[in-house]
């Protein structure tokens, strides 16, 4: 919400221990009924490093720019695998992707 605190926690897709699809139309479609100013996602990826691949960057950078159409700003994207976690926007490898 506009205080920064969470309004919903939502899964949008289950996928296997090889991949899963997700689109930036399935997330926009969850994303707009709530009414956000800003968006963090996640997803992990199991039995693999939480490094970002480069389907997981493009989709990242699509979603970005699509939320900015509707005045919606993407504050992160995190993955998660085991112990371990790549925050995007903390990321010097990435963070230039949530540089506004």
């Amino acid at each position: 919400d506009n205080k920064g605190e969470l309004i919903e926690n939502d899964i949008i897709s289950d996928g296997h221990t090889a991949s899963v699809s997700l689109s930036v139309k399935k997330i926009v479609k969850k994303v707009l009924p709530r009414n956000p100013t800003s968006v963090i996602i996640s997803h992990n990826h199991i039995g693999q490093s939480a490094v970002p691949s480069y389907a997981d960057i493009q989709m990242t950078q699509s979603l970005k720019y699509t939320l900015e159409q509707i005045e919606i700003k993407l504050i992160d994207h995190i993955i998660v695998s085991g112990n371990d976690y790549v925050s995007l926007a903390q990321s010097s490898e990435y963070n230039q992707i949530f540089a506004t």
